[in-house]
């Protein structure tokens, strides 16, 4: 399947601008944070889109930590979504929204599960026992 050239020099044009936001001078982490926010918003968003745009029906998306966290709210296209935790620490709101929406919320381990169950009250388990359960069924 090709992609139009006049659809993928606008999608360039939009990455570039997205990807190449410049701070004039150094910046703490925490505010450049927006900044890589929607740098990986917009990477979401356009793999949200080549699934509608190319009619892709994953039946499972598999998101890793905040980086990917948009996508569980994103229009999945029916897809189950299944959301893995590796740090807390980081974009804990983008963490928080993404396990509200996800269909199953993992850890990278029963360790950190173990963890992060403190306190919370949504279902949570090591990623090893979805994998399991989706292989299976």
């Amino acid at each position: 399947m090709t992609v139009p050239a006049a659809a993928m020099a606008h999608t360039h044009a939009q990455a570039h601008a997205c990807m190449h936001t410049h701070t004039p001078t150094p910046t703490p982490t925490r505010t450049r944070a927006p900044l890589r926010a929607r740098r990986f918003g917009f990477h979401c968003g356009a793999a949200l889109h080549y699934l509608s745009a190319f009619k892709v029906n994953p039946h499972v998306l598999h998101c890793h930590d905040w980086q990917s966290a948009s996508i569980a709210w994103g229009q999945r296209g029916g897809a189950a979504c299944v959301f893995t935790i590796h740090n807390l620490s980081y974009g804990a709101d983008l963490v928080a929204h993404a396990m509200a929406a996800c269909d199953i919320a993992t850890t990278v381990s029963p360790t950190y599960a173990q963890e992060v169950r403190a306190g919370m009250r949504a279902p949570l388990c090591p990623v090893a026992v979805v994998i399991a359960a989706l292989w299976h069924t």
